[in-house]
Formats: C-alpha cells, structure tokens, sequence
C-alpha cells in the first residue's frame, strides 16, 4: 500500500486519514496538523520523505 501524506503546520485537530482503492492499487491518504510548530514539520517531512 502506497502512503500520502500532507504535513500543515495548521491544528492537529483536523487530522485525517482514509484508505482508497485506484486502479487496483491502494492508498493511504493522510492529513498530519503540527499546530504551527516549523520544527515537527521539518521532522516529520525528513521522516517520511523517501
């Protein structure tokens, strides 16, 4: 399963995620909120990058 991910540095409150199907493959697609701290976005980009 391929993950999708959005990093906002908007509220962590309006996190989200859901699982798809497209073309036969599935998906991931997941909203992370850092709450407008610069630093866990730089972190979780790193993170999940690759």
């Amino acid at each position: 399963m391929k993950r999708i991910v959005s990093v906002s540095l908007g509220s962590s409150k309006r996190d989200h995620a859901f699982e798809t199907e497209f073309m036969g493959e599935k998906f991931r697609i997941e909203r992370i909120g850092t709450n407008g701290d610069w630093d866990k976005a730089i972190r979780l980009i790193y993170q999940l990058d690759g």
